[in-house]
């Protein structure tokens, strides 16, 4: 699928009509597309993954003005990753004929069902916890089934200061999304 019907489709699947923050619009792509098994570039980058394809797209999408990005600035404050900005994404007039054009079919209704996967529950709102969500996931693709010890140790290899607590409370996530499954402790 083209990283730009993917965002665009992302983005018309909201119910607020916007996503707020690039992070949560690569996390939500990033487990739309691992659940309709589409390829859409994301590896591994500090924040999890990350798709150049998917911000390039999203570039693309604003320059052409079929999204509407907005720039907030948090003066003489960081957010929780260092930035200092946060982006929001909303289709314009031009987005929505283009959105529809895709229609709902294929490729296009198989992502649409992931992202309603994806935003059933209210993590999915949540940006940094859907970023530790994909960051666990990345890590339990490599090796499933692993302890949240274990996790936490593989993380460091990547860089990425994940705590137990944080991977115990997505863990329930992506058992719902089907991309986990809970482990039994021993009696």
């Amino acid at each position: 699928m083209d990283p730009k019907d993917a965002a665009l489709i992302a983005i018309g699947q909201e119910e607020s009509g916007q996503i707020i923050g690039r992070t949560l619009l690569q996390k939500k792509l990033y487990f739309a597309a691992v659940l309709a098994e589409e390829e859409l570039g994301f590896r591994p980058h500090y924040y999890g993954p990350y798709s150049p394809e998917v911000a390039d797209a999203i570039d693309s999408l604003v320059a052409n003005r079929f999204l509407k990005e907005t720039t907030e600035t948090f003066p003489g404050q960081e957010s929780i990753f260092g930035e200092w900005r946060r982006h929001s994404y909303k289709l314009t007039a031009d987005g929505d004929r283009l959105l529809e054009a895709l229609g709902d079919t294929g490729e296009a209704r198989k992502l649409r069902e992931a992202l309603e996967k994806v935003n059933a529950q209210p993590i999915a709102s949540d940006f940094n916890l859907l970023s530790v969500a994909a960051k666990v996931h990345v890590l339990l693709r490599e090796k499933s089934p692993a302890t949240a010890s274990e996790i936490r140790r593989k993380a460091l290899e990547y860089g990425w200061q994940l705590s137990e607590q944080q991977i115990e409370d997505v863990a329930r996530y992506l058992v719902d999304l089907g991309l986990a499954t809970l482990r039994k402790r021993p009696p």
